[in-house]
């Protein structure tokens, strides 16, 4: 196997071995290393690859696109399209300016919610990017509520937002009482409540509604950050329907079929507050990604996309609490789709959670085996998984997958 220079420490995936794997190219639901061997792709670029990869009608739709050229003086007629696409989704919100990641999209919320308010303090749940003050006291927020590494913080010395008028506040144990807490101390001086729409897999809505309306009596504004279900669930995400709407959203990740786009909406009365804050630049102006998102979108509906998905995250988790049921491993682990059936994970039971070390070596067996997942997170499935994979053979796989973690940890 070659071992590549490493650009960065962060997300590399190893074999068992400790080899680094060195990623050539995709193709539907597979990706292919140097060395030829090919794995079936749940991690999916940890979320963007919604389609599959090298989807035929997407590349020749997008290739065709070229033909328009990459980038124009300003904002042109696929981005207005792009934008009114997306609003007739979200009644009452605008398009507030485009972007290469939800990190920035989301950085451009707090700036405009500063403006807007006045204050520079924030209150963030979920996970929501590295850019400015966001980097900051960051837990663990994918791990279950019950696992310890939760409340380990990181990033705390030479950072923004660690302390002072700019602090960060984490409502990590999703409780009512802790919230109050935050808000009874600095509610005075946060600028915006952010909420990762993931963190509903631990928390129920009314929880949620109620967490809204303590913000809100505070005169903090609300963002949903639809990055992770924003064109998985449906074209703006999980909350699209929710009763209570926010001030700004999130979308990103799978919007562009792994194109670098991510789109910030905000609430139209407040249109002003946008254009005191500047929001917006030259690398926000360029066509492929516009482009790409604009084909998601007809491709999904045309092809049933969503319920695709579906149908292929329920299929992953059917296999595995097969094979973990066969090995007698009920009461350790066990698959759950999540969010209307568009993402899975494996969730460990309380104090096996704990041992990061062996659930870091069952997501590598299963690599080994030939089968990519995330620990710690939720993993993703593309439309093209229901089609394109024997059910036997990855329930075979899985099962070797499993049986050599098994053999060495169990």
């Amino acid at each position: 196997m070659m071992n590549p220079t490493p650009i960065t420490g962060a997300d590399r995936l190893f074999n068992a071995d400790g080899t680094a794997i060195a990623f050539e190219r995709g193709a539907g639901p597979f990706v292919f290393d140097t060395d030829g061997k090919r794995y079936i792709d749940y991690i999916c670029g940890t979320g963007p690859v919604v389609l599959g990869h090298a989807h035929e009608e997407f590349t020749k739709r997008l290739a065709q696109s070229l033909s328009q050229g990459i980038c124009l003086p300003g904002y042109g007629a696929p981005h207005s399209k792009l934008a009114r696409r997306f609003e007739e989704h979200e009644p009452g919100k605008k398009v507030i300016s485009f972007f290469k990641s939800s990190s920035d999209a989301v950085s451009a919320a707090v700036r405009c919610a500063a403006a807007q308010t006045g204050r520079a303090g924030f209150l963030r749940c979920g996970f929501l990017g590295w850019h400015d003050a966001l980097i900051a006291q960051t837990p663990y927020w994918h791990e279950q509520l019950y696992v310890a590494r939760r409340q380990e913080i990181r990033y705390t010395e030479g950072y923004r937002g660690v302390s002072g008028e700019d602090a960060v506040y984490n409502w990590n144990d999703l409780s009512i009482e802790t919230l109050d807490q935050i808000l009874s101390k600095n509610g005075e001086n946060i600028c915006l409540f952010a909420f990762d729409v993931f963190q509903l897999a631990f928390m129920d809505e009314e929880t949620l509604r109620l967490a809204i309306s303590k913000c809100r009596a505070y005169g903090i504004p609300v963002l949903f950050d639809e990055t992770k279900t924003g064109g998985r669930v449906g074209p703006t995400g999980f909350l699209s329907n929710f009763d209570v709407k926010p001030d700004y959203i999130v979308l990103g990740k799978a919007i562009g079929n792994g194109a670098p786009i991510a789109l910030l909406l905000g609430d139209e009365r407040y249109y002003d507050v946008f254009s005191r804050a500047r929001i917006g630049g030259t690398y926000a102006k360029e066509l492929i990604s516009v482009n790409a998102a604009s084909h998601v979108m007809d491709i999904m509906a045309e092809i049933g996309g969503y319920s695709a998905i579906k149908q292929g995250v329920l299929t992953i988790v059917d296999a595995f609490n097969s094979v973990i049921n066969q090995q007698g491993l009920e009461d350790r682990v066990r698959a759950v789709s999540q969010f209307n059936d568009t993402v899975f994970e494996l969730i460990w039971a309380p104090g096996v959670a704990d041992d990061v070390t062996s659930r870091q070596a069952f997501a590598r067996s299963l690599r080994d085996a030939g089968i990519l997942i995330l620990d710690g997170h939720c993993s993703f499935v593309g439309a093209i998984h229901s089609t394109s994979l024997d059910p036997d053979k990855l329930h075979e796989t899985i099962n070797e997958g499993i049986t050599n973690w098994k053999r060495q940890w169990s």
